[in-house]
């Protein structure tokens, strides 16, 4: 027997008048609905969907019935009730950036006047992030067998990682076609499916090009390809790279795309990079995150003031005393 789907039909009516406003179900569906047809990625609406089921939970919490009941301190209240209950600060605050959506979908069909989901963001405490040694990274390039096809594809990966800071979804998206070898760049499609393009040099060129030729024409245009011939799936990346971090024996940083990432990130700060520069490269939206980039990883204060103090470089010929 068919397993049937757990979501609700937008246009199936529980009991007779009900509405988006009466019926949770039908809200959620109405918004996820239109989620939809902003042709938002897959991820985007899976990530909707699960953060739209822990309303659910919150009016179960309050022992709600109607969708209008909602105000802004049932979600004060029921934010507060998950931090006693341990969940992580930058979780919740995943799920206020969906309802916040959500909340304003509701003012859109009427259901409140007002956003009942608008609620500042939790503090996060900004940790130190964990970055690859460039001892640990010369480690793991070295852990694949780059005389199987499966081995050299995940180096080559890898080396995409260090040299663009790209994150994992954005790289699997990459299609043959979005590779400029003329100008040395690979469009590529971050959050929101904002288009940009990513320089690489020479090392990387030589090995995508090697990758390419090995991959041969096949009928589809994704990069990465499985051993089957497929797009390759995240997870599949996921579970190699932490087989490699445990092949390598690196025990104090996890192996993870997003460890690359951040190891780009650390390394093309210290090797000069300018803030504003890696947040295009990154593909942020704000230049908070890569702040916190600089203050970790950046150059020493006072190395700096050694370097650039303005007393130091006045052309003066006269006795500073």
């Amino acid at each position: 027997m068919t397993r049937r789907k757990n979501s609700i039909p937008v246009n199936f009516t529980l009991n007779e008048g009900d509405t988006p406003a009466s019926n949770i179900h039908l809200a959620i569906n109405s918004f996820l609905k239109t989620c939809r047809a902003k042709n938002l990625a897959d991820h985007t609406m899976k990530y909707h969907a699960n953060a739209s089921k822990i309303i659910i939970r919150m009016m179960t919490y309050h022992g709600l019935k109607r969708t209008d009941e909602i105000t802004k301190d049932h979600v004060i209240d029921f934010v507060n009730y998950r931090q006693e209950c341990g969940i992580r600060p930058a979780s919740i605050n995943q799920n206020l950036r969906s309802w916040r959506v959500f909340g304003t979908h509701m003012v859109e069909i009427g259901v409140h006047e007002t956003n009942q989901f608008n609620l500042e963001p939790l503090k996060v405490e900004r940790l130190f992030i964990k970055t690859f040694s460039d001892d640990q990274l010369a480690v793991l390039l070295d852990t694949p067998r780059k005389n199987e096809f499966v081995g050299f594809r995940d180096y080559v990966l890898m080396l995409l990682f260090i040299e663009t800071g790209i994150r994992l979804n954005e790289a699997l998206m990459i299609k043959i076609s979005d590779i400029d070898w003329r100008r040395g760049t690979i469009k590529v499609y971050g959050k929101g499916r904002k288009e940009r393009a990513v320089p690489f040099q020479a090392t990387l060129e030589k090995h995508l090009q090697n990758y390419v030729r090995l991959r041969g024409k096949l009928d589809h245009d994704f990069l990465f390809v499985s051993i089957d011939n497929k797009p390759l799936k995240a997870r599949s990346v996921q579970d190699n790279l932490r087989k490699y971090g445990r092949l390598s024996r690196i025990r104090d940083v996890n192996a993870t795309p997003h460890v690359f990432r951040y190891t780009f990130a650390r390394l093309y700060i210290q090797n000069g990079g300018d803030p504003f520069s890696l947040k295009n490269l990154l593909g942020h939206t704000t230049i908070a995150m890569v702040n916190h980039y600089v203050d970790m990883w950046g150059t020493d204060t006072a190395e700096k003031h050694a370097k650039y103090s303005p007393l130091e470089g006045l052309k003066y010929k006269g006795d500073l005393r």
